[in-house]
């Protein structure tokens, strides 16, 4: 059974990442948190959350891979609480990000090798991987120590992976700025995960995903119907709705859940 996240949690989550966007940027100036602030792509971030975290269960132990200043990590520990073991490693500082870290509350490792994880097998019930997997070294090999270190059946979350056909990656690449070298396509990605022992579940354009948020207060009907109508809104959303809206080639980034299987 999928979990589901309200709009009110959702919404929470929303309100918490832009107050530590803020308040990180408070303590000093950086370009790439100034970005990420962006209230579009905050926005953005919480929907993909949205979408991913119905395969997370409260009393798990997760591992925020690759985490950055933590986001995610944020996000996981404002919808679960304190029910799951929270665990995060990069190669930052301890020190780096002090009002993520604070808020998310992981127990945070950094990395010194970027092969080798610093954890038992099976370690951990679920791994959550937003925007690193194209920036390891060795994509395969990476998976291969998150095979080792995620339990049998647990769910693999990867997400922000760019892909092979965007407008956006093409035109960064012709200006040879800000590119990624390693691209993606949902056929590539999946065969990838599938020679690494996992399963794929749901692999889509981030872009396709429905937007449960808004910026702005929606009327008391709307409210009140909205439970209603969305599982048809969403039955047409990525058939026929979505790539009207947003052709193919106008995709910037892929997203997956997948599961550690023993065999196949």
């Amino acid at each position: 059974m999928l979990t589901t996240i309200s709009e009110s949690t959702a919404r929470a989550g929303l309100e918490l990442l832009s107050r530590l966007y803020r308040e990180q940027l408070e303590l000093g100036e950086s370009q790439y948190l100034r970005e990420h602030a962006h209230p579009a792509t905050v926005l953005h971030h919480v929907n993909v959350f949205e979408w991913y975290v119905r395969h997370l269960k409260p009393h798990q132990s997760i591992l925020d891979w690759g985490c950055n200043h933590g986001p995610d990590s944020c996000l996981l520990r404002n919808w679960f609480g304190e029910s799951i073991e929270l665990h995060a490693c990069d190669f930052a500082a301890q020190s780096a990000f002090p009002v993520f870290r604070g808020s998310a509350r992981a127990e945070y490792t950094q990395l010194t090798n970027p092969l080798n994880l610093p954890y038992s097998a099976n370690r951990f019930d679920a791994i959550v991987a937003s925007g690193v997997l194209e920036h390891t070294a060795m994509d395969g090999e990476a998976l291969k120590e998150l095979y080792r270190v995620l339990r049998p059946d647990g769910p693999l979350v990867i997400t922000y992976l760019p892909h092979a056909y965007s407008w956006v990656e093409w035109s960064r690449r012709s200006r040879r700025k800000d590119y990624h070298r390693r691209l993606y396509t949902k056929r590539g990605l999946s065969s990838l995960l599938l020679s690494h022992g996992f399963e794929p579940l749901e692999v889509e354009f981030q872009g396709y995903l429905p937007n449960r948020l808004t910026t702005h207060k929606r009327p008391l009907w709307w409210r009140l119907l909205r439970p209603l109508f969305h599982p048809i809104v969403d039955a047409l959303w990525k058939p026929v709705l979505q790539p009207l809206r947003r052709p193919f080639f106008t995709q910037t980034v892929l997203c997956a859940v997948a599961r550690k299987m023993l065999c196949m």
